[in-house]
């Protein structure tokens, strides 16, 4: 099923997936040792079901994985993650916020005022620090040489912040988005990078076009795509593609460039 996912052929996954499901027994599919093995099998399946647009299918497997109990937030995540973004999908953002907030909340990520504005005070000392790097490429292999991030809680928050920044774009909600950028961007400098991190500066370059700096905006959406040559995820591939190209570099470079 792993391998039908990478290869594209979704369909092939979802009957890998379901087959693997049957053949494990039907009263101990939750209990040890088959437990981590029908978490995986449902995880796939509920993707696969939000890949070919299976909603039934898609909340299905989700619901077999939230009910349960006895697993951790952590193991909810990809259920989580399926859950937001078919809510995305069928323009119900208002929803995907809703439940974003709530995996934030159990990831105890959240936004008090003291946290918010720790995020705007380091935000502003980064652009004054980075004001000051005389050339574009010194500022650009900072980025690069921070060392990965290995805190589990902010990897996971991080996969939502990324979904949550997307819809409050959509939503045209300014000072949500610039919140969000700003405790991405913090936690990126302070933590490192992650699978996420190409996104992340997507959007913080989109934060600097929505402030009028067009020249930060262009060499934070190239550090985007330069990024995308250390991580090897392909969802955040095609939406970082389509951030930058869409949304920062037209302002600095011709489309025909693109």
């Amino acid at each position: 099923a792993r391998r039908a996912v990478e290869l594209s052929a979704f369909n092939s996954a979802a009957r890998y997936a379901n087959a693997g499901v049957e053949l494990l027994p039907n009263r101990r599919r939750w209990k040890d040792p088959s437990k981590e093995l029908m978490l995986e099998l449902s995880s796939i399946s509920a993707e696969v079901a939000g890949s070919l647009s299976r909603r039934r299918d898609l909340e299905r497997w989700c619901e077999e994985i939230l009910c349960r109990n006895e697993l951790t937030i952590y193991d909810k995540l990809r259920a989580y993650i399926c859950l937001i973004d078919s809510m995305g999908k069928n323009d119900c953002p208002d929803q995907a916020v809703d439940l974003c907030r709530v995996v934030l909340e159990n990831l105890d990520c959240v936004f008090t005022k003291n946290q918010v504005g720790r995020d705007e005070e380091a935000l502003s000392e980064r652009l004054e620090a980075t004001a000051k790097i005389e050339h574009d490429d010194e500022y650009m292999q900072l980025v690069i040489d921070l060392p990965l991030m290995d805190d589990r809680e902010k990897l996971q928050s991080m996969t939502i912040l990324t979904r949550l920044c997307g819809y409050f774009m959509i939503l045209q909600d300014k000072q949500s988005f610039a919140m969000i950028v700003s405790r991405m961007a913090r936690w990126t400098f302070h933590y490192g990078l992650s699978l996420e991190s190409p996104v992340v500066f997507a959007y913080y370059a989109i934060s600097f076009i929505i402030r009028g700096d067009f020249a930060a905006g262009a060499l934070n959406g190239w550090i985007a795509l330069s990024l995308l040559e250390e991580f090897s995820n392909r969802k955040a591939k095609a939406r970082t593609i389509f951030l930058v190209w869409y949304y920062v570099l037209p302002w600095s470079r011709h489309i025909r460039d693109s």
